[in-house]
């Protein structure tokens, strides 16, 4: 079964069912970068790749720290550190597996092929209407052909359903954050120290926000703060 997470599931994963001790301290500031990153769907899914250069970058430590912390990870079985080759026969960046978050997933989270559908007590619920028989096992009739309309009804049917899409609600357009510049994500980074940052990322994390949007997402709630201050901006 293919493993499909949503972002609001891996962080649920980490604020309330990872180890204690994989999340205290600077343990936990990595963790938390390994999910963010890790990719949610597919063969891949709990799966990342970041150089520990990346890594010691981000949460503000040595290389050779933070590669004790990966390692302290694993002990506690929240990791599996994959090897990685190149086509010259060097090592590239590992790859991290994240045993802990799909063992969670796999007890927890429902996979692509069973979102979505229903079950009785005695298997998968029939569906006549794509070909499966109901439960009574009668065969379910045809309904009646309707009569074809004359030609003006039909203008007049065609008249009404072009409007119908003018007078239906509007579908809601799903969020999007305002794009910030290169320089202003930067800005709202560098204006808060390691872990200031990864909570911003974890608050938009819960509301809903997607992976690839947390770092705008947590540039725009430490700029709504810094207007607050009248710190001057990057404009």
């Amino acid at each position: 079964m293919t493993t499909t997470l949503t972002p609001f599931e891996a962080s649920r994963y980490f604020r309330d069912h990872a180890p204690g001790a994989a999340r205290s301290g600077m343990r936990g500031y990595v963790l938390r970068l390994l999910v963010d990153m890790a990719r949610l769907r597919g063969r891949d899914a709990g799966m990342c790749f970041p150089s520990v250069s990346y890594l010691a970058e981000k949460v503000g430590r040595s290389v050779r720290h933070v590669r004790r912390l990966l390692a302290e990870l694993e002990t506690l079985g929240e990791i599996q550190r994959i090897p990685q080759r190149r086509a010259d026969g060097g090592y590239s960046s590992n790859l991290y597996r994240l045993r802990g978050l799909l063992s969670w997933a796999a007890k927890n989270v429902r996979g692509a092929s069973d979102k979505g559908s229903r079950k009785t007590p005695y298997g998968k619920n029939p569906n006549p209407a794509r070909g499966g028989q109901s439960d009574s096992g009668k065969a379910q009739a045809a309904p009646a052909r309707a009569p074809l309309p004359s030609a003006p009804s039909a203008r007049a049917g065609r008249a009404e359903n072009s409007l119908a899409g003018v007078l239906s609600d509007p579908v809601a357009s799903p969020v999007k954050w305002r794009a910030l510049s290169p320089a202003q994500v930067e800005e709202a980074r560098s204006g808060c120290d390691p872990v200031q940052w990864e909570r911003l990322r974890l608050s938009a994390g819960l509301d809903g926000v997607a992976s690839v949007d947390l770092d705008a997402a947590a540039a725009h709630r430490w700029r709504a703060g810094a207007i607050m201050r009248g710190v001057q901006l990057v404009a």
